[in-house]
């Protein structure tokens, strides 16, 4: 059986990589075929797939309205539908 695992991560970051990597592993051990896509990190080990990862993006050193705290208030309604409710 040929088996795709997705995961953020190509390398043990946490737990739920930990646990990942053994199910992977335990797979290839009982015959089957594993590969792995995630996003790309040097930290991973090299596969024959990585060509196929999404390109690194960290997300905690972003700039950004999600990640710069703004107090004033926003209007997160689709404008056609924003006017609906105005008229």
């Amino acid at each position: 059986m040929r088996i795709l695992y997705c995961n953020k991560y190509n390398f043990t970051f946490s737990g739920t990589e930990a646990y990942m990597f053994g199910a992977m592993e335990l797979m290839r051990s009982k015959g089957h075929s594993v590969a792995l896509f995630s996003m790309a990190d040097p930290r991973g080990e090299a596969t024959p797939y990585d060509r196929h990862f999404v390109p690194h993006k960290d997300f905690k050193n972003q700039e950004g309205m999600f990640h710069k705290p703004d107090w004033r208030p926003r209007r997160f309604i689709p404008s056609k539908l924003g006017k609906r409710f105005e008229e």
